[in-house]
């Protein structure tokens, strides 16, 4: 009689220990998700503080400075000169 309860007793210890190692098993995983979770997070955090820092606004397009073109400059310096072989004269 004493041999049956000793198998008895070695399988349940055997199931316990197998759920034990299920439970571990799971909340080894679970734990990594988490802290993998948090670390994505807190990479996307730190890349749009980054990236609201660096870019400062998108209103610099307007402030192009102008600049005049050396030819242009050049012209405008010269004395007109009128045209007066287009027209006849009438007197």
């Amino acid at each position: 009689m004493g041999t049956e309860r000793r198998e008895r007793q070695k399988a349940n210890r055997q199931l316990r220990q197998e759920e034990v190692a299920k439970h571990e098993r799971r909340r080894s995983m679970t734990k990594k998700g988490v802290l993998i979770g948090a670390g994505i997070a807190a990479v996307l955090v730190i890349a749009i503080i980054l990236a609201a820092i660096a870019g400062g606004g998108g209103d610099d397009d307007d402030e192009t400075p102008t600049t005049t073109s050396p030819a242009a400059a050049v012209a405008s310096t010269q004395p007109a000169v009128a045209d007066t072989s287009a027209a006849p004269a009438t007197s």
